[in-house]
C-alpha cells in the first residue's frame, strides 16, 4: 500500500468512526467529574491496556476515540508497539477462556449499532496492516471475525426486516 493509500484508508476509518459514534452521549460518570470531550493520548494508553473495569456506556463513548488516538499514534514498531496489542484483545471478547470475563466484554459491545460495529471492524482490519501488530496478526483476526460477523449479521438482520415490512 502506497503512503498515500495508507492516508485515504485512514482518513475514511476515521470518518466512518466519528460518523458511527456522533450520537453516543457522554455518559453521567464522565458529566459528573467534567471529563467530556477529547482523550488526552496518555488516557488513551491507559485505557488502550485495559477497559475491563468500565462500564458498558463508558466504553460505548470511549472505544471511538481510543480507536482514533491509536490511527494516530500507532509506533510503527513491531517491537514498542504501545500496547496496541493489548486494544485488539480487549476487542476480542472471546480470548480469554473465562465466562465471567466474556459476559462483562459482551455487555460492553451489546449496544453497539450496525454502523458502530462495522466501523470498529474496519478500523481492525485497517490496523491489520501495521507493522505494530504483525506479531498479533492472529489476535486481530479473531477480533475481525467478532467485530465483522456481527457487523454483517446485524446488516442481514436489518435488511430481513425491511424485507418483511414491505
Amino acid at each position: 500500500m502506497s503512503e498515500l493509500d495508507v492516508l485515504e484508508s485512514q482518513e475514511r476509518v476515521r470518518r466512518m468512526l466519528r460518523q458511527a459514534f456522533a450520537e453516543v452521549p457522554c455518559p453521567d460518570t464522565f458529566k459528573n467529574a467534567g471529563d467530556c470531550g477529547p482523550l488526552l493520548h496518555d488516557v488513551a494508553l491507559e485505557l488502550r491496556r485495559d477497559f475491563y473495569n468500565y462500564e458498558p456506556e463508558e466504553i460505548h463513548y470511549l472505544l471511538p476515540m481510543i480507536l482514533e488516538d491509536m490511527l494516530d499514534t500507532r509506533t510503527g514498531d513491531d517491537i514498542e508497539t504501545d500496547d496496541a496489542e493489548s486494544l485488539v484483545l480487549h476487542l476480542d471478547p472471546f480470548w480469554l477462556d473465562d465466562a465471567v470475563v466474556r459476559k462483562v466484554q459482551l455487555d460492553q459491545f451489546a449496544n453497539f449499532t450496525p454502523q458502530q460495529r462495522e466501523a470498529v471492524c474496519e478500523w481492525l482490519q485497517f490496523a491489520r496492516t501495521w507493522n505494530d501488530l504483525t506479531r498479533f496478526r492472529h489476535w486481530v483476526d479473531a477480533a475481525i471475525r467478532y467485530w465483522c460477523h456481527a457487523a454483517c449479521d446485524n446488516a442481514q438482520d436489518s435488511q430481513s426486516a425491511g424485507q418483511t415490512a414491505t
